[in-house]
């Protein structure tokens, strides 16, 4: 295993064995001429390189140098002829238009945002009103204060429901599957997230003082799913209604909204993330459903219904969203979701190509 890299080399690898390889080539060698001193392939070391960076020849498995292999390349050539000839086999070991070193090629999901008309919050009418908040919008929303315990910090998130939201409210947590066969690529995304902001685990109950900052903290999964657990039950104690999904919560934050519309006048969803919009837009026009995107700072809170889609958007929303990248999907060639925005708009030969997607 690589010590710096993390790479874990296969029963194959024996390049620990350097020397004691590199005598045994010598003394085969010990007592002939010099020129018919050989060391055959078969007996050569094998690097960790033969992990990642290795194509295999018949039932022969080597180790390809990419430095190495374009050098040769740009030697051997005679004519540009050439050249396409040798870029006809595969160069890379994954697609690049869906993939970069670190996985999936990643766009910027918020400004999809720049494609709807927000909704004045002084035109909803109607004080009967239910709201459902994104679990994992709000574990961040609330401030940890300094040398409160877990206890103090979970009634915190209880205060902060009951002064912006009232009583009529549920939160909608993420579910954090252990098995495998419940994992999907969101738990990649996950994986991604966890490698840019890593912390240790802790053990902690409602008498435990936290000792890290709070994004420290809830960048350990284990730490957030423990956490969770707590804030679940003493929310649920105050009568709070608390759900949480087997993985991502997206849909059964939606389906939590629809369960409750015909109860109320209207219905918000509170949180940051596109998706909520995204669903919002697949929802009948002049219905009693509204997306709260809450501002950062001295940002202010925008309030977007089903009213802020055009038609033909509202029809093309779910392509223009996957197909330009989520958490579960690439972004082709990195391309923005601003830019299939401006593609669907375009009369161009591909667009026709597009209209299976329309709802």
């Amino acid at each position: 295993m690589s010590i710096s890299g993390g790479v874990v080399g296969t029963a194959d690898v024996n390049c620990h064995l350097s020397l004691k390889l590199g005598c045994e080539g010598i003394s085969r060698n010990v007592g002939g001429n010099f020129g018919n001193v050989k060391f055959k392939h078969k007996d050569k070391a094998i690097t960790l390189a033969s992990v990642n960076n290795s194509a295999k020849i018949g039932k022969e498995k080597i180790t390809v140098d990419p430095l190495t292999l374009f050098h040769r390349i740009c030697v051997a050539k005679l004519s540009d002829e050439d050249l396409k000839m040798f870029l006809i086999f595969e160069l890379s070991p994954f697609p690049l238009s869906l993939f970069n070193e670190e996985g999936m090629r990643k766009g910027t999901k918020s400004s999809l945002f720049s494609a709807f008309t927000p909704t004045k919050i002084d035109a909803v009418q109607g004080k009967n009103n239910f709201v459902v908040v994104d679990g994992g919008h709000l574990l961040h929303k609330v401030v940890w204060r300094r040398n409160l315990n877990f206890g103090d910090i979970s009634r915190s998130y209880l205060t902060y429901l009951q002064t912006h939201y009232g009583s009529n409210v549920a939160v909608v947590f993420d579910g954090y599957p252990s098995d495998v066969n419940g994992k999907s690529t969101k738990s990649a995304e996950r994986i991604r997230r966890a490698n840019l902001h890593s912390s240790h685990e802790i053990i902690f109950n409602e008498a435990t003082c936290r000792e890290i900052s709070q994004e420290q903290f809830l960048a350990n999964e284990r730490n957030k799913v423990r956490f969770i657990d707590l804030l679940k039950k003493f929310l649920q104690k105050a009568n709070i209604t608390v759900k949480q999904a087997v993985e991502d919560a997206d849909v059964l934050i939606v389906e939590t909204v629809v369960s409750v519309k015909s109860q109320y006048d209207n219905i918000f969803m509170v949180g940051e993330d596109i998706y909520f919009l995204v669903l919002t837009g697949l929802a009948p026009m002049k219905e009693n459903l509204y997306f709260r995107k809450c501002g950062k700072g001295r940002t202010p809170d925008v309030l977007y219904s089903t009213m802020s889609f055009k038609y033909k958007l509202s029809r093309m929303i779910l392509f223009i969203h996957a197909f330009s990248g989520c958490d579960t999907t690439s972004a082709l060639f990195s391309h923005g979701k601003t830019k299939f925005y401006s593609f669907r708009k375009r009369p161009t030969p591909g667009r026709k190509n597009t209209s299976i997607f329309q709802l």
